[in-house]
Parts: structure tokens; sequence; C-alpha cells
């Protein structure tokens, strides 16, 4: 089934702490959505975890902000990558709301 909504998320150095928030937010979501993690490096510590946790999701993508780092970049940075004219973005630091 086609995205409906794309969620960004800009993280940066969150190794393994990504795992859960995505795992919470797959719990929240009930449309079909994409999930784009932004990062500012290939080097980031978030990267193996997305890229492990993506190859069992296929709605999450990883995607690398080499234009400028920074929570803001991060966003427009996935916004301009996004599928979907509804986009909503997911802050590390807060539990996601319900999406549907």
């Amino acid at each position: 089934m086609k995205a409906l909504v794309s969620v960004v998320i800009p993280a940066h150095e969150e190794g393994s702490q990504i795992l859960s928030v995505l795992s919470r937010l797959s719990d929240a979501v009930t449309l079909p959505c994409e999930v784009i993690v932004v990062v500012d490096s290939p080097t980031d510590s978030t990267m193996p975890y997305v890229e492990k946790y993506a190859g069992s999701d296929s709605r999450v993508r990883v995607i690398v902000n080499d234009v400028e780092p920074g929570p803001a970049q991060a966003i427009r940075y996935g916004f301009d990558r996004a599928d979907q004219d509804q986009i909503r973005i997911k802050n590390m630091r807060i539990e996601p709301a319900k999406i549907k």
C-alpha cells in the first residue's frame, strides 16, 4: 500500500536509542507511512542501527544530510526527500502521538 504520510526523524549520534524510537513510532502509526531518518554523517552512530532496522521494515529509510549539519537542516533535508505531501516531524526526545 502506498504511504499516506512521511515521518521525518532528525537524528544525531543516537546509537541504539533510535531502535526504541522506531519501535514506538511503528506502534503509534496506523496509516501507511514512510519513515525517513536523517543523519549528518555516514559515520554517525545512528546509521548502523537504522540500516539494520530498515532491513526488516520497508517503511524506514536513512539518508545522510551532507549539505549542512544540524536539526533544522536535517528536517528541511528530510522534507525535500519525502514522498508525501503530509509530513510529520518526530523529535527523538518526545513520545510519538498517534498518527491515524
